[in-house]
């Protein structure tokens, strides 16, 4: 009887064994599969279910068109053995979002800030051919764009919460961010305690102008405040600048826009060629009537452009800013 008890009580210890070890193997299995099924890594954030289901793609597709777009850019040949960084930001409908940057690119140290249908992103650094080295790419049918040109083009609103918290500003659907009080100047001029970005615009598409040399003042209710920044030559900036393209059918007409006007502009170019060579002769651009006018009929061919616009009109601030941008390709 008792032999019989000890067999019964070896049988079932062996059973709660075998038991133990099969629910083992099915837990690792299982915590495999989570862990390669994994979340993105860009700003927005997923849900457990959602991290179950997004996979990060491989970027081998992407980084080639990346190189494409660069040699459209400089216009050379394509760099097909570029080494190439991609980081993965998540999904936005059928594009993926990349942060993408060729081996030893360097960046111009100049904030960027940008407005896209109502949500606003910024960068301490400019790169190119996206000044945010953000692009989309779709791999079912190819296409490649820049954020830029995804913010002209696409819903930016599933694009804006996969972007990178530091490159994310406040938006149309929070609240600004609360600002030191001011001493509210006298009668309702505003004072401008910095020159406003300028955009250039034709009938197609805008881009950021880069902000170069500038010599700034303003009163602050006290005293003068003075702002004196030096910056490159324009035909050094080759790489930094976002160009406008201009296709065969397109005008060659531009408008520029700033959030405060100024008082007057002059516009200057030189050809494409000069490139690296500063001593090289600029010419002037005539505007369409007096210095007021903030719009231009631009020369055919690709070309470099620089903005001096003065602001001298007001007893609150004045200042002289040069800004600087890039035309490519022919216009009729």
């Amino acid at each position: 009887m008792n032999r019989t008890k000890d067999r019964f009580w070896i049988l079932a210890l062996a059973i709660a064994l075998l038991c133990s070890a099969l629910a083992g193997c099915v837990a690792a299995e299982a915590s495999e599969g989570s862990f390669q099924n994994t979340a993105p890594s860009g700003g927005g954030t997923a849900s457990p279910a959602e991290s179950q289901l997004i996979l990060s793609p491989d970027p081998a597709k992407a980084i080639e068109a990346y190189r494409k777009c660069l040699s459209e850019f400089f216009q050379t040949e394509e760099p097909k053995d570029l080494p190439c960084e991609a980081e993965w930001f998540g999904k936005a409908g059928e594009y993926d979002v990349y942060r993408i940057l060729y081996e030893g690119a360097t960046a111009d140290c100049a904030i960027i800030e940008e407005s896209y249908q109502g949500f606003r992103i910024s960068n301490s650094c400019i790169y190119f051919p996206s000044a945010y080295a953000v692009y989309l790419y779709c791999e079912e049918t190819g296409e490649f764009m820049t954020l830029e040109e995804a913010g002209e083009r696409l819903d930016f609103s599933k694009i804006y919460p996969l972007l990178p918290e530091g490159m994310r500003g406040w938006d149309k659907f929070s609240t600004p961010p609360e600002k030191e009080p001011e001493e509210a100047p006298t009668g309702d001029e505003k004072i401008l305690k910095a020159p406003p970005a300028l955009r250039v615009k034709n009938n197609a598409s805008s881009i950021p102008a880069i902000q170069g040399g500038t010599s700034w003042m303003y009163y602050d209710g006290e005293k003068n405040i003075s702002i004196e920044a030096d910056a490159p030559h324009p035909l050094e900036m080759k790489g930094k600048m976002t160009p406008l393209v201009f296709s065969s059918t397109e005008e060659g007409k531009v408008s520029f826009h700033w959030e405060t006007t100024p008082d007057k502009m002059t516009l200057s170019c030189w050809d494409a060629d000069s490139w690296g060579g500063t001593d090289a002769e600029e010419e002037w651009i005539p505007l369409d009537g007096p210095e007021t006018a903030f719009s231009a009929q631009l020369p055919n061919g690709s070309r470099i452009y620089e903005v001096v616009a003065v602001w001298n009109r007001s007893e609150k601030y004045c200042g002289t800013v040069r800004y600087c941008f890039a035309a490519i390709g022919s216009v009729e």
